[in-house]
């Protein structure tokens, strides 16, 4: 069995975040890939090292950008530093050969397919197949509360499968959503121009403000 392994080490952060008292943020960091899995049977890994801000973590979300010309042949993995692995997708579908679409996440516009523990329901399981698929979706088995709370630096790999012969898999992207309370912005300033240092031309975040907030269980 073909491996193909990937390691990119990236410095996340967030910048220019405003309120005295501060707030809950969702902080996604991205790292782009073009790793390609091999054909039937063969598996590929993105290994990426990830930096923690320092702040409780309150949600995670997970989110991929894979290209593949049959959804149906593709098992996707998350493993973090501790845990266990969480299935995201495994060839989704009915029947045998799972759904013919195109690609999770969309690799033209750079958009993920985000994996949450409260989305509706999993991918390939009562729906049709999409293609370029986005959007949030629960994980097909496991849970991502197990880390919530913790400090989740460490080594994140997505571990790829193509099932099947005669169709094209890529990984393209990997992406680390965290849901945490960010404190006054004087703070942030300060340890952000340290991140600006360290790790300005490898870091890809994207910052923006939600309302939702974790619901108890």
């Amino acid at each position: 069995m073909l491996t193909f392994t990937s390691m990119l080490c990236m410095v996340a952060g967030s910048l220019g975040v405003q309120g005295d008292d501060g707030h809950f943020e969702w902080v996604a960091t991205n790292f782009e890939t073009n790793i390609p899995v091999p054909d039937g049977g063969g598996f590929a890994t993105f290994e990426v090292d990830y930096d923690f801000y320092a702040t409780p973590l309150m949600d995670l979300q997970i989110g991929i950008i894979i290209s593949s010309t049959w959804q149906g042949d593709v098992e996707a993995r998350i493993q973090g530093p501790f845990g266990t692995p969480l299935t995201l997708v495994d060839q989704p579908g009915d029947g045998p050969s799972g759904f013919s679409n195109d690609n999770f996440g969309n690799p033209a516009t750079g958009d993920y397919m985000f994996f949450w523990d409260y989305a509706a329901t999993p991918y390939g399981v009562d729906n049709v197949g999409i293609d370029n698929v986005v959007g949030e979706w629960r994980p097909l088995s496991g849970e991502f509360w197990q880390f919530l709370y913790q400090d989740i630096s460490g080594t994140w790999t997505l571990s790829v499968h193509d099932h099947q012969s005669l169709d094209f898999t890529t990984i393209r992207g990997l992406s680390i959503r965290e849901h945490r309370f960010v404190p006054e912005p004087s703070v942030l300033t300060l340890l952000g121009f340290g991140v600006l240092f360290v790790g300005r031309s490898t870091r890809s975040v994207v910052s923006f403000h939600s309302s939702a907030f974790r619901r108890d269980r």
